[in-house]
């Protein structure tokens, strides 16, 4: 649906900040963007449903500095999604989703932040996208260093031990 209507996109008209949306959207920050540094303001939209509003955006390169994105809903939003794209229509591409429902979307939140290898793509875009009901979106990036795995978890692409049981084969025999 998003590709589809993405060459209609018009500007967003802006929004005055409303402050329960704009609190809501930092406690979201703290557990989805734990230690990470805000990426430039808070961008306020009023979007109708089935609209969306682009908002040009850095993504981080290499693997060390990764990058946070968060549309927080207010009063009316009951569906709100998040795209980053490349390329313009009708050549445009997702680089990343959000994958959940709702009227919080996130990309790259809980330590699974997005950045780009090697050189940024060009015409990198934040799109924020009201699937269903309308008001205001509040947006903001965020930015920090890749965290760290968790203690005990195996690095990327490593295959997990064998946890089967021992063969009888290799047990002794009992006494």
């Amino acid at each position: 649906m998003f590709l589809s209507r993405a060459a209609e996109q018009r500007p967003a008209a802006s929004a005055p900040v409303p402050r329960v949306t704009a609190l809501a959207l930092a406690n979201t920050a703290r557990g989805e963007a734990r230690g990470m540094a805000p990426l430039g303001d808070v961008v306020s939209l009023a979007l109708a449903e089935g609209e969306s509003a682009a908002i040009p955006v850095r993504v981080p390169r290499g693997v060390d500095e990764c990058a946070v994105f968060i549309a927080q809903g207010g009063l009316g939003v009951i569906e709100v999604d998040l795209f980053v794209t490349k390329g313009a229509p009708p050549a445009l591409e997702i680089v990343a989703q959000d994958a959940d429902r709702g009227p919080i979307a996130v990309i790259g939140g809980r330590g699974a932040c997005l950045s780009v290898p090697g050189a940024a793509p060009p015409a990198v875009e934040l799109h924020a996208q009201v699937r269903r009901g309308a008001g205001v979106v509040l947006v903001q990036g965020f930015r920090g260093p890749r965290p760290a795995p968790p203690p005990g978890a195996a690095p990327p692409g490593a295959t997990p031990p064998d946890t089967a049981p021992p063969s009888a084969a290799r047990r002794a025999p009992p006494r």
